[in-house]
């Protein structure tokens, strides 16, 4: 296992967020920045991304672990979100909060942290599996945590709730596999208009989650139980459960059953900050989660590794 690997991806992570962070507490940026930064992360960069990461060339040789992949992340994704719903409830997590404490304990960072680290341990076969699993977490992010982080937080949906279903996110998870699965060239300038948009979702994500830590103190993360608690589900409960499940799968090849693992390891995703933004959670929590989990993740994710 490359350590240096796991490591050096947190220094750069951690680095873009200190970027935003003192950006933020040099109040040279307004309230305003944060919200429409925000904004053009979830309408813009974030829909590039998705189309952008589902343009690969087709590997018929991995179509069976792509699709059991797909079906065992779909499955995964729900069964984190149903315990993470009844342990929340069990901790009696405030209600505004419950949303982000759902959303960060079931969601890993697979796409900033988890690719590079799929592609060192595992190769690129892996990280194929890891591309093709992406569907099935974008499904869910997009419908069913959109929908429950509102209800929880009483924000109406913008648009209405149809929007949920017809959001530019989802039109461009659509597009994107009909590209994919038809073998349609993109053509060069929108490519690489697309491409350049997609490039900048994880340094702007990790800047607006610096800018959001700027607002408060970075030493409250360690005195907030709720924070805690996210970190102990996404780092530890779900990977061992996880690895538990896979153990009484035989079917599953020892090179998905290390994409699942590693990607139930990842610490929580930027996205935790700003879907709080977006649908009314706690940004302050989604903050803290983050902080805590990507410097927790440098002891854990090699001990996960042991059970690959």
């Amino acid at each position: 296992m490359d350590i240096f690997l796991i490591i050096n991806n947190l220094l750069i992570l951690f680095a873009m967020i200190a970027v935003g962070f003192f950006a933020g507490k040099s109040g040279k940026l307004s309230e305003k920045a944060f919200s429409d930064l925000t904004a053009f992360l979830m309408q813009v960069t974030l829909p590039c991304m998705i189309f952008s990461s589902m343009q690969r060339t087709f590997d018929w040789n991995m179509l069976k672990d792509s699709v059991i992949g797909l079906v065992l992340s779909l499955v995964f994704t729900l069964s984190a979100l149903g315990i993470s719903y009844l342990i929340s409830g069990a901790l009696g997590v405030e209600k505004i909060r419950r949303g982000t404490w759902i959303f960060a304990s079931s969601y890993g960072n697979t796409g900033f942290m988890g690719i590079p680290i799929v592609n060192a341990l595992l190769g690129q076969d892996g990280v194929f599996i890891l591309a093709n699993s992406g569907p099935a977490y974008l499904l869910v992010q997009y419908t069913l945590c959109v929908r429950m982080m509102t209800a929880f937080s009483g924000k109406e949906l913008p648009g209405g709730k149809k929007n949920v279903l017809l959001s530019r996110q989802n039109f461009a998870m659509l597009l994107g596999l009909i590209f994919f699965l038809f073998r349609i060239p993109v053509p060069e300038v929108a490519d690489r208009v697309i491409g350049a948009f997609a490039g900048i979702t994880t340094p702007l994500s990790m800047f607006v989650i610096g800018l959001s830590l700027a607002r408060g103190r970075i030493g409250d993360a360690f005195k907030d139980k709720d924070a805690i608690t996210i970190c102990v589900m996404r780092l530890i409960a779900i990977p061992l459960l996880t690895v538990l499940v896979l153990h009484f799968m035989p079917f599953v090849s020892p090179m998905l059953k290390g994409v699942l693992i590693l990607c139930a390891a990842m610490p929580c995703p930027s996205l935790a900050v700003i879907f709080s933004q977006t649908y009314g959670g706690d940004v302050e929590l989604g903050s803290r989660s983050i902080f805590l989990s990507s410097l927790a993740c440098m002891i854990t994710i090699p001990l996960i590794t042991m059970f690959i």
